[in-house]
């Protein structure tokens, strides 16, 4: 009798909603769709009982999940029956165990990046007592502390609350309700970002204008059910699932361990965090202009016209409040486009620099290597595994 391959998921993943069914559409696109076998969704406490006594007509041919310390004698049981198992959570999982994890500390840093080009002079962490949380607050942390370096209108700061679900909501109402104003709060997940909202309204404390709120996971039934839909960091969970379901089916459990980070997709900007502190309206309305316009051909000029202010007038102006000249911003708006269109559609790279107003691919690349340290050819290449 021919038995039937199966791969097992556990580890927390929900059977749909959310970052878990990209997760689910990930693996399932390489191992169901080019028949590879079927996942089957278990609690962790079951995954060994299937492996050292599956059903007669089932072949266990992997196992892929959330996996922590307390995990780690199972897994090397797993192991040394030579199945292939790997590990998606923040945590470096057992010896022998694949890694394939969410890149958590470009997390923190692209949200620190959001709040200082929204021109935010206070900055606070929301945060658990998991290796995510801490690697996320950790980015965030950094990139304040770097930025603060070098300019004197930003306090170093950064407010913390990382006692989430072991103090009393009471506490992290007083944490909220002491925010100075404006401040930018960096949620490490997004149920804890909900949780946020949901209090800042319900004390009274304006979002985005008095707390401007940005969480991580985009997880869409979170980002919109707290009153105001919510800003969120987009972790490439499919890629993330992809790469996971690669390694189960190629590399086998007689090969070294992989790991692989997967970068985030970038962050989804809603109405909780679009708000500019700054105190200039012709440098908001500017920036406004720049972040809905076509870029594709957008130049200084345009935005000088749309001003009504002169040339050097507003060129001041924008130095004053934002740091840097138009031509930077439009410079960093369309490597922020450029990165959503490359992780989030299939659009040809040649197509993304013109569209985006780069010109040559040559320069596209350049710029793009060099604002993110890997090249666009590297971020769209989705199934790629290094050990």
């Amino acid at each position: 009798m021919k038995r039937k391959r199966q791969f097992l998921v556990a580890g927390g993943i929900r059977m749909s909603g959310g970052w878990s069914q990209q997760l689910l559409d990930g693996l399932g696109d390489t191992l169901t769709k080019e028949g590879e076998g079927e996942l089957r969704v278990v609690n962790t406490d079951e995954v060994l009982e299937l492996v050292q006594k599956p059903p007669v007509d089932i072949q266990c041919c992997g196992v892929v999940g959330f996996f922590y310390e307390k995990d780690r004698v199972w897994l090397e049981e797993v192991v040394s029956r030579r199945i292939p198992v790997v590990c998606m959570s923040a945590e470096r999982p057992p010896a022998g165990v694949h890694w394939v994890h969410n890149d958590d500390e470009t997390c923190g840093r692209w949200a620190a990046e959001h709040f200082l080009d929204q021109g935010l002079p206070n900055f606070a962490v929301l945060g658990m007592q998991s290796a995510f949380s801490r690697k996320r607050a950790e980015g965030f942390l950094q990139t304040i502390a770097e930025a603060a370096e070098t300019r004197d209108d930003i306090s170093p700061q950064v407010r913390v609350f990382d006692k989430c679900f072991k103090e009393p909501e009471s506490e992290l109402v007083a944490w909220l309700k002491s925010l100075p104003t404006p401040t930018g709060l960096y949620a490490c997940n997004d149920f804890l970002g909900s949780l946020a909202l949901r209090l800042c309204l319900r004390e009274s404390r304006w979002v985005p204008e008095e707390v401007s709120i940005v969480g991580t996971d985009d997880d869409d039934f979170l980002c919109h059910a707290g009153g105001i839909p919510m800003s969120s960091v987009q972790p490439n969970w499919r890629k993330i699932g992809g790469r996971a379901a690669v390694i189960l089916r190629v590399a086998g459990a007689e090969k070294e361990a992989l790991e692989q980070r997967i970068h985030p997709v970038g962050l989804k900007m809603r109405q909780s965090s679009d708000f500019f502190a700054f105190v200039d309206a012709d440098v908001v309305r500017a920036l406004r202009f720049i972040r809905s316009t076509d870029l594709a051909t957008l130049k200084v000029a345009d935005i000088v016209e749309a001003s009504k202010l002169s040339q050097r007038t507003l060129e001041r102006r924008f130095q004053e409040s934002v740091r840097h000249s138009i031509h930077d911003e439009i410079h960093r708006e369309r490597l922020r486009r450029a990165l959503e269109l490359i992780n989030g559609t299939d659009s040809d790279l040649d197509e993304i620099a013109q569209v985006c107003g780069f010109g040559p691919t040559e320069a596209f690349s350049k710029a793009f290597s060099e604002r993110f340290g890997f090249s666009p050819a590297d971020a769209r290449r989705e199934w790629q595994v290094t050990s």
